[in-house]
C-alpha cells in the first residue's frame, strides 16, 4: 500500500490516534494525516487557535516512521472534503483511513460516507478505503464498500470525551502522551479560560541541546558549562551568540515545539538573555518566562513562474535588483493600499523582528509580544513621507511588482535570497510560532530604548 490517507478533527490527538498512526506505518509506504480546518457544524474545532492544535499534532505524530503531517487546511483556513484530498494525492496509490463506524449502514446506503462525503457515490464505490476497527469488532460484510482492508488496531478512545474530561479537570494522562499532555497544561487549553501565550516554568531537571557560533570564542568557552543533549531528547535550546545565532537555531530547530533560552555574546541582543543576568543566577533557572512568538508565511511567485512558500521568524522582503527604484503596488486583505509605492524595497517583519532591518530602515521597534506586525518601507520617494505602518494580526499583505522587466526586485525570507520575484504575499502564519525564554529580569522595553535614546 502507497499512501494511506488519514484526515480527522485530531482535537486533541489522543494516545489511539498515535497507536493507528502506528499500525498505519506497518502497512503503508507513506501515511499522510491531514488536521481538517474549520466547519461551521465543527464549533469545538474553533475552541484553540490552529497554531496550537499544530503543535499537539506535531508532538503527537513527528516521531513515527513515514508519517507526514499537512498542515494546509489549518495554515489557509479552510476545510477541505475528502474527494479534494485523493485528487491533491493523485499522483500516489491512495487509501483512505476511516473509523469503522464510517460504513456502518452501508448495505443501506446509510453510513456516514454515503450521507456526508461530498462526491460521497462515486468515492464509496471508486474509492479505496482502509478501515480502522477495534479488536474483535469489524463491521459487517455487508457493509464494506467494494474497495477496502482492515486494519485492526487494539486502542479505542475519542478526542471529545477528552475534551471533556480536560474541562472537567479530570485525569487525562493515560489518555494523552506526555508531552502533548503538557503543552496542554502548561497553556491551560481546553479550559474554560483562555489560553496563555506566556507563562513561567522551571527549566531545573530538565536536558538541554547547545546551539553556539564556533567562531564567537567566548560563546565556545561558554558551551563548555552545559551538558549538552542531541536534539531529539531537549526539553529546550540553549542558543549562545547573537541574534543572528538565535535566528539560526530558530530556523533548525522551532518544529521541535521547545522553548529557546539565549545568552547573548553578540551586540545588543534582543532576542537573548544578557550574559551578567545568566552568570548571577543559578542556571537551569527555576523562573523562565516563556513567550509564544509567531511567525511568518510567506508565499512568492518568482519570474519563472515557479512558487515558494516559507517561513520567517524576523522578516521577509522585496528589495531592487538593479539601479533603478522599485515600483510596488501594495495590498493589505486585498484592498489596495499602494497603487504605485516608488522605493527601494518593501519589509515585512514580526514584532520581534521590528528590531532588526526594520529598525534600521527608520521603524519603530515593538515589544516582541506585541499583537501586531509591520510593514516598512525602504528610501520611500512617493508617496513622500511615508515609513511604516502597524498590521493586525488577523491580516495579510500582498506586495506585487509593476514593472518586473524593467524594475526587478528580489525576494528574501528571514535573509536568505529567492531571487527576482514577481509578488509575495505574507501573513502570521497559523501553524507556526517559536517559544522564546526569558529570565524574569530580561527588560527588553529598556534595550529598546538605548537604541531610540544613544547616549549622547
Amino acid at each position: 500500500m502507497e499512501l494511506a490517507l488519514w484526515g480527522g478533527n485530531f482535537n486533541p490527538p489522543g494516545n489511539h490516534h498515535i497507536e493507528i498512526a502506528r499500525a498505519l506505518a506497518r502497512v503503508a509506504e507513506r501515511v499522510v494525516i491531514v488536521p481538517a480546518g474549520p466547519r461551521a457544524e465543527k464549533r469545538e474545532q474553533n475552541a484553540i487557535a490552529s497554531t496550537f492544535r499544530a503543535a499537539l499534532v506535531d508532538l503527537a505524530f513527528r516521531d513515527i516512521d513515514r508519517v507526514e503531517l499537512d498542515f494546509s487546511d489549518l495554515e489557509n483556513q479552510v476545510f477541505t472534503s475528502n474527494d479534494e484530498l485523493a485528487r491533491r494525492y493523485s499522483d500516489a496509490d491512495v487509501w483512505h483511513v476511516v473509523p469503522r463506524e464510517f460504513v456502518d449502514g452501508g448495505a443501506t446506503e446509510e453510513s456516514m460516507i454515503q450521507q456526508y462525503w461530498e462526491q460521497s457515490g462515486d468515492l464509496w464505490k471508486s474509492a479505496k478505503f482502509l478501515i480502522v476497527h477495534p479488536k474483535n469488532h469489524p463491521p459487517s460484510v455487508a457493509d464494506l464498500p467494494p474497495n477496502y482492508r482492515l486494519l485492526e488496531v487494539n486502542a479505542e478512545g475519542r478526542s471529545q470525551d477528552i475534551r471533556v474530561a480536560l474541562v472537567r479537570g479530570e485525569n487525562v494522562s493515560h489518555q494523552i502522551d506526555p508531552a502533548v499532555l503538557n503543552f496542554i497544561e502548561t497553556r491551560g487549553l481546553y479550559r474554560l479560560s483562555s489560553p496563555a501565550h506566556s507563562r513561567t516554568i522551571s527549566l531545573q531537571g530538565k536536558s538541554g541541546h547547545v546551539y553556539f557560533d564556533k567562531r564567537n570564542v567566548a560563546a565556545s568557552d561558554w558551551a563548555q558549562r552545559f551538558n549538552s543533549v542531541s536534539i531529539d531528547r531537549a526539553d529546550y535550546v540553549i542558543a549562545l551568540g547573537g541574534d543572528g545565532t538565535m535566528l539560526q537555531a530558530i530556523g533548525k530547530f522551532w518544529e521541535r515545539r521547545i522553548p529557546f533560552f539565549g545568552v547573548n555574546f553578540g551586540h545588543v541582543g534582543f532576542l537573548l538573555n544578557d550574559r551578567e543576568d545568566v552568570s548571577s543566577s543559578s542556571f537551569p533557572s527555576e523562573d523562565v518566562i516563556v513567550r509564544d512568538l509567531p511567525m511568518l508565511r510567506v508565499e512568492s511567485l518568482l519570474t519563472d513562474g515557479s512558487t515558494s512558500v516559507g517561513l520567517a521568524f524576523n522578516d521577509a522582503w522585496l528589495e531592487r535588483s538593479t539601479g533603478q527604484t522599485a515600483w510596488l503596488e501594495v495590498k493589505v486583505d486585498d484592498q489596495v493600499r499602494f497603487k504605485k509605492l516608488v522605493c527601494d524595497g518593501v519589509l515585512t517583519c514580526t514584532a520581534a523582528g521590528s528590531t532588526a532591518y526594520a529598525s534600521s530602515m527608520g521603524a519603530t521597534p515593538m515589544l516582541a509580544d506585541t499583537e501586531a506586525w509591520m510593514l516598512v518601507g525602504s528610501n520611500v520617494m512617493t508617496p513622500r513621507n511615508w515609513k511604516s505602518a502597524p498590521i493586525s494580526m488577523n491580516s495579510s499583505i500582498t506586495v506585487r511588482n509593476l514593472d518586473p522587466d524593467k524594475r526587478p526586485v528580489r525576494g528574501f525570507i528571514g535573509g536568505t535570497s529567492l531571487g527576482d520575484v514577481l509578488e509575495m504575499r505574507i501573513r502570521p502564519s497559523r501553524t507556526a510560532f517559536v517559544e522564546l525564554a526569558f529570565l524574569p529580569e530580561h527588560d527588553m522595553s529598556r534595550k529598546i530604548a538605548d537604541v531610540l535614546f544613544p547616549n549622547t
